[in-house]
């Protein structure tokens, strides 16, 4: 039982031996980068570089020490000799005891260095991204942007929009033909609040936003494993989302995209008006995509749309988000387009 348990152990330390260098490289440079974290606190600040080079230095030998028990019969010789097992563990025993703070402290800041450095790399390949402007966390103050953009879009054929102010208790209802960008710009809210919630640079040229929980009910699927259908599948999506935004300790952002579009048209509509009904009572802001203008009713509703035009039979989408409610359609159109004119009376 000891044997296997020391064993066990000097496997774990012989799997890291060959980064030991690599990380004590590495901090010893961040310690020299001077980088502040949120809380205004340098990293590594309690560490001095002889520090890290001690403690380093210690652990390689230890590890060096390790990897002579990989070698079973200069394991054997020793062990039986200079009881080697015990020796090494009593080294490792003495190290942690005088390191292992150092040490946990050391990996922890070069984690928050490596988020850190992944956004600071994001920004510094997409120029044109911003940071966002994160207002306090009980800021009655709502969400707002310029030039926003999705960022999986090429720059030469994508449009920015912007997100005009929306305030917490609103609900936004997008209505728009078919293929005219009302999912594109539901899915750009949500990667900027994200990556705003994350500390990193969002695809705009300025936004803001108070300290929000996201949630969102988009590209929901079923589960034949489970016996799951696509529909009750949206349904669960939708229940654990209003259970959640009734937590009256946090501002939240949802954002649903065609919900509820595998049932009949009557109980669909009356059972998103009561989603929407339900949501604007709480700490939240809704943005809600849909073909289903019957929703434009529901009391206070902000209404948005994206349209398209036709030119000589042929569509053409801009993608800019107008005010309002949409007043045209494409789908007929579109079922032309693609060889199927049929009989539509």
């Amino acid at each position: 039982m000891y044997r296997s348990r020391s064993l066990d152990i000097f496997r774990q330390y012989y799997s890291i031996s060959g980064s030991i260098s690599g990380l004590q490289k590495i901090l010893i440079y961040l310690k020299g980068l001077k980088i502040k974290d949120k809380n205004g606190r340098f990293l590594l600040e309690d560490t001095s570089k002889d520090e890290l080079r001690s403690a380093y230095k210690d652990l390689d030998l230890i590890l060096k020490r390790v990897s002579l028990t990989e070698a079973p019969l200069l394991h054997l010789i020793l062990n039986n000799l200079f009881l080697y097992d015990l020796w090494v563990l009593q080294k490792i025993s003495k190290w942690k005891e005088k390191h292992s703070v150092l040490l946990e402290k050391s990996i922890e800041d070069l984690t928050l260095f490596d988020s850190l450095f992944s956004f600071a790399n994001l920004k510094w390949m997409f120029p044109d991204y911003c940071f966002p402007e994160i207002l306090s966390e009980n800021s009655k103050e709502g969400i707002s942007g310029k030039g926003l953009f999705h960022p999986l879009i090429p720059s030469d054929s994508r449009v920015s929009n912007p997100l005009d102010f929306i305030e917490e208790q609103n609900v936004v209802l997008i209505t728009g033909s078919n293929m005219s960008g009302k999912t594109t710009y539901l899915r750009t809210i949500g990667v900027a609040s994200i990556l705003s919630m994350a500390g990193g640079p969002v695809p705009a040229s300025k936004f803001s936003l108070p300290v929000l929980k996201i949630h969102t009910s988009m590209r929901n699927e079923d589960n034949l494993e489970e016996g799951i259908s696509f529909f009750y599948a949206e349904v669960r999506r939708l229940s654990e989302i209003v259970k959640k935004i009734r937590d009256k300790n946090s501002s939240h952002l949802v954002l649903l995209d065609e919900i509820l579009k595998g049932t009949n048209t009557r109980e669909r509509s009356l059972a998103c008006k009561g989603i929407l009904k339900e949501l604007k009572k709480n700490r939240t802001i809704v943005f809600v995509t849909s073909h289903d203008l019957e929703l434009a009713k529901v009391e206070g509703v902000i209404l948005k749309h994206f349209q398209e035009e036709v030119l000589d039979g042929t569509m053409y989408f801009d993608y800019k988000i107008r005010e309002g409610l949409v007043e045209t359609s494409n789908a007929l159109r579109i079922l032309v387009q693609e060889g199927l004119d049929l009989d539509f009376t």
